[in-house]
């Protein structure tokens, strides 16, 4: 039996990244019902900060639209954070995930 080949290995290392991310799967749904879903998701969220890359920002105003307590329009025509901890009056993420120009971010 000699050393495996590079395809064996790649594939030897695909099927260990699959069991990692079933076992960080399995403990953030263990968290999940442990302290709820919805309070573990908002300590997940708090653990990270929104930030909006204005070269990106065309000023649509969906984010605004979305979640009105976090984001506002400025005098420049560009989305900002108003406030980051308001992130629990709406859903921060649908608003990331519906900027046209991919302007929002988390950012750890």
């Amino acid at each position: 039996m000699g050393r495996p080949t590079y395809e064996e290995e790649i594939e030897h290392f695909k099927k260990h990244i699959e069991m990692l991310r079933g076992e960080l799967k399995a403990t953030e749904k263990e968290l999940e019902k442990r302290e709820g879903v919805k309070n573990y998701r908002r300590r997940k969220e708090m653990a990270k900060k929104i930030i909006i890359d204005e070269d990106l920002c065309e000023g649509c105003e969906t984010c605004v639209s979305l979640c009105p307590d976090v984001f506002e329009l400025g005098g420049d025509g560009k989305a900002h954070v108003k406030n980051l901890n308001a992130c629990d009056t709406c859903n921060c993420q649908e608003a990331i995930d519906s900027c046209p120009t991919g302007a929002i971010k988390w950012e750890e």
